[in-house]
């Protein structure tokens, strides 16, 4: 699961945010969106469903504000992640229970 985290020049909640997760020869797209409909609103963090994929070679996130910034690997799977438009990573997940 990933959620960007404006920092810089983009909304706090990267609404309208693009992040790519790059395994191998494959890469998943997912949009940061604010809602859907009439009184909704979408889980500002998304999630990627990596398959077999044993570590995650980049990820790339287009911010809102312009900004293009990419999280270079080896990063692990089965993770949480909140990627800040600054090119901050912090990491949640099955190591630090």
């Amino acid at each position: 699961q990933v959620r960007a985290v404006g920092n810089v020049s983009s909304n706090h909640a990267a609404l309208g945010a693009t992040i790519r997760v790059t395994t191998g020869d494959t890469t998943r797209i997912r949009h940061v969106s604010g809602g859907t409909g009439q009184g909704c609103q979408d889980p500002q963090t998304v999630h990627f469903g990596l398959g077999d994929a044993e570590v995650v070679d980049q990820i790339e996130v287009r911010f809102p504000g312009g900004e293009t910034v990419t999280y270079a690997g080896p990063l692990a799977v089965d993770h949480r992640m909140k990627l800040y438009e600054d090119g901050t990573i912090f990491t949640y997940g099955q190591d630090s229970e």
